[in-house]
């Protein structure tokens, strides 16, 4: 750190030290720096509204002025520091407050240098090729349509610490409208309804979703929670994290070159992972901006938005359908414009002809299973009461009657009817085969 920057910090630190006044501004950066023109900058300062804390605005407004000044006949040293102490900004939701890092160790019940060791700010975990120091397993797997994703698995600990976090801070924080994916009260169903009946469907899927959430972005939604930059940067910390090398080298060769380039240029910056039970919600906050911005392109030309996680849909009538191909560019631009990017073979523009899917859910007439999906459901329970369930587990579900039930939950929840018919043959399966 150069000498210059480290005495505009003290000079911050000083001036949010006590009250936010040009005689107490002054008289702190005095006592911080002696012999400095101090009196000017404290009356340009106080005009602003007091921040929470020495942030890098303050330290870049302090730098500045200084670079204006004419040189001093004396040297500037600093004769101490006046530590100011950081406190919970203005809550626009009810978010857990949190004043210090301090706060945040006790709250979370570590030590503060366990603190840190969770936060890795300086990515040195990720900088080791001994898998026994990192907070996450990292695995391979293969994806349907080529090439392969990374889950990242918090380790115990880690995953705590997020439900934590999850529980106490992002819960109270409400997503977008159009946001349907990972959000209480919203579902599939939810999703598809604004989308039922309408002439034209025109469907992106984005490229790596959490992957390309970077942890500034993260940085910024606890930021706006009100958090002080040192808590903000450390549940940022705790939230994101890097792949190792070693992770990264062993990702399987896949068809498309330039798409596994930009996935591994993604996974190795910080990042949200895959896996981790912060990631939907922080992914969702993240994209505000995103959805704020699709929501008010669609409503320019007649059309409706709604994204599930990765999935973007907007809807129309005949005259939206003539505009697509160009509306589609726009959609492009703006999400390249938010640092996403549309997954190029995954752009889909469907008509009534055709049958019209919406997160899994049909909306040609009414939300409804799709059909294909009702009957692969209808011939595992067929099967399960014929021959047991074991015999149905071919994917290896290590919890199979709570997947299936889950599954069957999921089908009633989108079409009462067909999938009240399925649920109805749930009870007639012996587990005990």
């Amino acid at each position: 750190m150069k000498a210059g920057t480290v005495l505009d910090r003290a000079l911050a630190e000083a001036a949010v030290a006590g009250p936010w006044t040009a005689e107490g501004i002054g008289a702190r950066m005095f006592d911080a720096v002696p012999h400095g023109p101090w009196r000017a900058l404290a009356r340009r300062l106080s005009r602003d509204p007091a921040p929470l804390e020495a942030d890098p605005w303050l330290v870049r407004t302090i730098a500045a002025y200084r670079a204006w000044m004419p040189p001093s006949r004396v040297h500037l040293r600093i004769r101490r520091w006046v530590v100011a102490t950081t406190r919970m900004g203005p809550r626009r939701w009810p978010v857990r407050p949190i004043d210090s890092v301090g706060d945040l160790a006790a709250l979370l019940r570590l030590s503060g240098d366990d603190l840190a060791w969770f936060a890795d700010p300086k990515g040195w975990q990720t900088r080791t090729d001994h898998c026994p120091l990192w907070h996450y397993h990292f695995h391979w797997r293969a994806k349907p349509s080529g090439g392969a994703r990374l889950v990242e698995a918090p380790k115990e600990r880690t995953r705590e610490v997020q439900r934590w976090i999850l529980e106490h801070i992002l819960d109270a924080i409400p997503a977008h409208d159009a946001a349907h994916g990972f959000v209480r009260g919203r579902s599939p169903r939810t999703g598809a309804e604004p989308h039922v009946g309408r002439a034209v469907l025109l469907q992106f899927d984005l490229e790596d979703f959490f992957a390309s959430v970077p942890a500034g972005a993260v940085l910024g939604v606890f930021r706006a929670a009100g958090y002080p930059d040192a808590v903000a940067r450390t549940l940022a910390g705790l939230s994101s994290t890097r792949a190792p090398a070693a992770v990264l080298a062993a990702c399987p060769a896949g068809a498309d070159r330039s798409a596994r380039a930009r996935q591994r240029q993604r996974l190795r910056t910080p990042h949200l992972p895959t896996g981790a039970p912060t990631s939907p919600a922080l992914a969702n906050l993240a994209a505000w901006r995103l959805d704020a911005r699709l929501s008010a392109a669609a409503a320019s030309v007649g059309a409706t938005y709604t994204r599930y996680a990765d999935d973007l849909t907007f809807s129309g009538d005949v005259s939206f359908r003539r505009r697509a191909r160009r509306f589609a560019a726009w959609v492009a631009r703006i999400v390249r414009e938010e640092g996403y990017r549309v997954h190029p073979r995954k752009t889909r523009l469907t008509g009534r002809g055709a049958q019209q899917v919406v997160t899994g859910v049909v909306v040609n007439v009414r939300p409804a299973l799709a059909r294909h999906r009702y009957d692969a459901l209808r011939a595992i329970l067929h099967n399960c009461v014929l021959h047991g369930p074991a015999s149905q587990n071919r994917a290896g579900h290590p919890d199979f009657r709570a997947w299936l039930t889950g599954t069957v939950a999921a089908a009633r929840a989108i079409d009462p009817v067909r999938g009240g018919a399925l649920w109805a043959a749930l009870p007639e399966i012996d587990w005990s085969r």
